[in-house]
């Protein structure tokens, strides 16, 4: 998640939801914003469980983006 670009819509995401969130709701409201395609599969990878911060969704984002190989949906 190094691109600036990417880093930006995904501040803008997070800061437009209200929390705690369903990943289904992230989802909706990515699609809402035209989130950068690469960014909503990152979203679609979360496990499907209720997110009661920021901070929450940003750990599991990096623990996906850190899984090697086929495990790694992102990369």
């Amino acid at each position: 998640m190094s691109d600036p670009i990417f880093d930006q819509q995904l501040d803008a995401l997070l800061n437009t939801l209200e929390y705690p969130v369903e990943p289904i709701e992230l989802i909706d409201r990515a699609e809402d914003l035209a989130t950068d395609p690469d960014l909503l599969i990152m979203l679609r990878a979360l496990p499907e469980q209720q997110y009661d911060s920021r901070t929450e969704i940003m750990s599991h984002l990096g623990e996906i983006n850190s899984l090697p190989g086929e495990e790694n949906v992102y990369n």
